[in-house]
């Protein structure tokens, strides 16, 4: 992902305000899978996609500031409520059909909760947002809890299932990776099979739930290392109410970051297996001596809760926390001490530890006021039988019935104009060479499937490759004439409430210099309201000065007739 630092900004700071202060706004139930759902889900990812971009370059975080301070950050806490109660609740009855109509809005809705998730996994980092996010922290640290327990769960139940997950290979329901003739013999399969796109999106489901899980993982390990800031039963609800260092024992034996598949050697013409490791929502090679980071985050959060002073008195120690704990020492090894030296600390009080000995209950504090979760709890949540049926046929009757080609490419647009491969790659782990396993900078611009680090390495493998190559060109070709059909459909684009249909020589519309323009007004447009906002809080400092003066005049004139008084 060093590539991320080439990167352009996909919007101005003026942009980014305009729309988190005006079109981010809370989405019920009804809308979700509408044309609005889509825009905002769009509006949403290029937020996402902006931020990370700051985060990998070392830039300021000029998104999280703009939620903050147009207080749009429990509104996504909340959608992130909403769209996983949607998920749970709602989808299950209404999957076959969206999913035989439109299986394309129907990943979008699934894949929403995880955009949610990377954007307060990004914000909390800092702690400013977790301030910011005053009582609805506990209910994040609840949803954090409930889907890295839910994945737990399902992986207890399902030791041997080791789905691709995180993986955007065109095989996902086997452990092991194809070569490109063997996928391209694995799509045809594909196309045949009818009943494929519901089994293809059941596959990503489980893939954006484990990404999720993941991803809660490090939410978890930002909110504890804030804890002594934080309102105190926020660290109760963390430590006492979820008993998270115990869930993190339990994770950190199941280590689902870690996988062994079958990869394809071209070079030998065979399949090897291989170690990975999940790291930044991708699955990578296992290097020797280096510790996953999703394991290191959890060595660190359970430090931070039982190694602090703080909260070391406030975490009480029982019979059954010790015997959890004192599992977590076969992992220690002089590779992690070499990596986080503070860790010899945390083994040295686990040897103590296992010295003394502990009640098997837990001792009840009354004094000790519990913060309850406000949406969990909320009767927003809780739907009945008949809401969740009319609300899944309105869904479906509206969003994703009688849906035309034109309707659904006029609804996909911002989409699209986001999630596309020169965005996309530049987040994704740097390309190897095909031929020598180097560190590659250029590809095959026919079917542009296989990267290479030089023209030599690239005529070696043209052979082996020329097959392959056609096969995959011709369907990047049906899939460009597909694109240019829907491009025709938008021969009109409205500008300021007038159609504009000027066309060029070859065809195309020539609207660059009229977007310039328009983005030009709408930076100055902004530009002035910013200057409004700031004249309107610097009046009302003053103001406060003024009241502030006049308080201690008045406190002055008191205490002088008071001592006159006295003589």
């Amino acid at each position: 992902m060093k590539k991320a630092k080439y990167l352009n900004d996909l919007m101005t700071q003026y942009e980014s305000e305009e729309i988190i202060s005006k079109k981010i706004n809370e989405i019920s139930f009804e809308k979700i899978g509408s044309a609005e759902f889509i825009q905002h889900h769009a509006y949403l990812s290029k937020l996402n996609m902006q931020e990370m971009k700051n985060i990998l370059t070392g830039g300021e975080d000029i998104i999280m500031t703009q939620f903050i301070d147009n207080d749009k950050l429990k509104l996504l806490i909340k959608e992130l409520y909403i769209i996983n109660t949607f998920k749970e609740k709602i989808y299950p009855n209404i999957k076959e059909k969206i999913i035989n109509l439109c299986s394309i809005k129907s990943y979008f809705i699934l894949y929403h909760e995880a955009v949610l998730v990377n954007l307060i996994e990004n914000f909390l980092y800092s702690i400013t947002a977790c301030q910011a996010a005053e009582d609805y922290l506990v209910d994040v640290i609840e949803y954090s809890y409930k889907m890295i327990s839910k994945y737990i769960s399902y992986k207890m139940k399902n030791p041997d299932d080791t789905l691709n997950y995180g993986n955007n290979s065109l095989n996902n329901n086997i452990n092991e990776e194809l070569s490109l003739e063997e996928k391209i013999k694995k799509i045809n399969e594909q196309v045949k099979d009818k009943k494929n796109d519901i089994k293809e999106m059941d596959n990503k489901y489980k893939e954006i739930e484990f990404q999720i899980a993941m991803s809660c993982i490090n939410i978890l390990r930002y909110i504890s290392d804030h804890l002594e800031q934080l309102p105190f039963p926020v660290r109760h609800h963390m430590m006492n109410v979820k008993d998270v260092p115990i869930l993190f024992v339990t994770l950190m034996e199941l280590r689902p970051w870690k996988r062994k598949i079958l990869k394809y050697n071209q070079k030998e013409n065979k399949k090897e297996e291989i170690e990975e490791i999940y790291e930044n929502n991708n699955w990578t090679t296992l290097i020797e001596h280096k510790l996953p980071k999703l394991e290191i985050q959890i060595l660190i959060t359970i430090y931070n809760l039982v190694m602090n002073q703080d909260n070391n008195k406030k975490y009480e120690i029982t019979e059954y926390r010790q015997n959890q704990l004192l599992r977590l020492r076969k992992y220690f090894s002089e590779d992690l001490y070499d990596q986080i030296p503070q860790m010899m600390n945390l083994y040295r009080s686990l040897e103590n530890m296992s010295l003394m000995t502990y009640g098997n209950t837990l001792t009840v504090n009354p004094f000790i006021v519990e913060m309850v979760p406000i949406l969990s709890g909320n009767k927003i949540f809780k739907l009945t039988e008949e809401q969740i049926k009319l609300i899944g046929n309105n869904i479906v009757s509206k969003y994703f019935e009688n849906l035309n080609r034109e309707k659904l490419a006029k609804e996909l647009e911002p989409v699209n104009e986001i999630y596309n491969l020169d965005n996309i790659e530049y987040f994704m782990e740097d390309p190897i060479c095909a031929q020598c396993g180097k560190l590659a900078n250029s590809r095959c611009s026919r079917c542009k499937s296989e990267w290479y680090c030089s023209k030599e390495c690239q005529i070696k493998k043209w052979k082996e490759h020329k097959t392959v190559c056609k096969t995959l060109a011709a369907l990047f070709k049906e899939n460009e004439n597909d694109l240019s059909k829907k491009k025709i459909e938008f021969n009109h684009i409205k500008v300021s409430g007038e159609q504009i249909s000027q066309e060029t020589s070859e065809g195309d519309l020539d609207i660059n210099k009229i977007k310039e323009e328009n983005d030009k007004k709408m930076e100055k447009i902004l530009i002035e309201e910013i200057k409004e906002k700031n004249e309107k809080k610097e009046n009302k400092n003053k103001e406060k000065e003024i009241e502030k003066k006049e308080k201690d005049v008045d406190k002055t004139n008191n205490n002088n007739n008071e001592l006159d008084d006295l003589d």
